[in-house]
């Protein structure tokens, strides 16, 4: 797998092919679901969304889905699980490749089509790697190689968070559950009650454009929800101080984790 800003693509070799290769779709997949949706566009296109509730409230995933290949069948049971079947002999590669979107399926196909046009598996990967080393080359670290690799893996973990949350378009969902638009990108995953101790003011000396784009985000969160992000999720709220309100985590959980959330 590789991967652009909001897109995903997809490889899979199929070594042994004893009657037809499939690809399984599993939205019942992760959190709890509240809805879902999965529409045949044509024989090479599949669209839909899940919308589930975890720690995240309400979270909306919208795509659209792209095989480099016709499927020849669709099978679907009563679960929000279908599988995709293909005519393949061993040896043969197929390509897909998903956009999303938390606005809407059109905000997906968007998405897919202004990021990743081609099928160009290797050109992805390798515009991917590139923009990482761009990242991480942003601090040149002394030292051996142990000291490099726990160095640069926690610059990696520190720069997978914020999420992008708009499209291309500009449109985001915002803590109201309204669909908006904005000027700079919106980010989700704030973890302000503790990331502002060290993550934020390495941010500012390495993501000085991007921190701009923040605090814009800040600003949108707090005209929405009324309050500046302390833990806020997938256009959901300070989700932090819901659980503790509420009783439905204790420092405890807080400090080991709770497995319901």
């Amino acid at each position: 797998m590789t991967a652009t800003e909001r897109v995903g693509l997809h490889r899979y070799v199929f070594d042994q092919v004893e009657n037809s290769a499939h690809v399984l779709l599993d939205l019942t997949h992760r959190d709890r679901l509240l809805a879902d949706s999965l529409r045949v566009v044509s024989d090479t296109e599949i669209e839909g969304f899940r919308v589930s509730t975890a720690w995240a409230r309400e979270q909306h995933v919208y795509f659209v889905a792209r095989f480099s290949r016709p499927f020849t069948e669709m099978v679907k049971d009563t679960l929000p699980k279908a599988a995709f079947l293909f005519n393949l002999k061993s040896g043969d590669t197929l390509l897909v490749k998903v956009g999303i979107s938390a606005v809407d399926i059109n905000g997906a196909r968007k998405n897919l089509d202004a990021e990743l046009p081609g099928w160009d598996f290797e050109a992805t990967r390798l515009q991917a790697s590139e923009k990482w080393e761009t990242q991480l080359a942003k601090v040149d670290v002394q030292g051996g190689p142990k000291v490099k690799r726990i160095f640069y893996t926690a610059l990696y973990h520190n720069s997978i968070v914020p999420n992008l949350f708009s499209d291309v378009d500009g449109r985001y969902r915002g803590l109201d559950q309204h669909i908006h638009q904005a000027d700079h990108p919106q980010y989700t995953v704030f973890s302000i009650w503790d990331t502002y101790r060290a993550t934020h003011p390495l941010y500012t000396l390495l993501e000085e454009a991007r921190t701009t784009d923040f605090i814009h985000a800040f600003l949108r969160h707090h005209k929405q929800g009324g309050e500046l992000p302390m833990w806020e999720l997938a256009g959901n709220g300070n989700l932090l101080h819901d659980r503790l309100q509420f009783g439905f985590c204790d420092r405890r959980c807080l400090l080991e984790g709770d497995p319901r959330f």
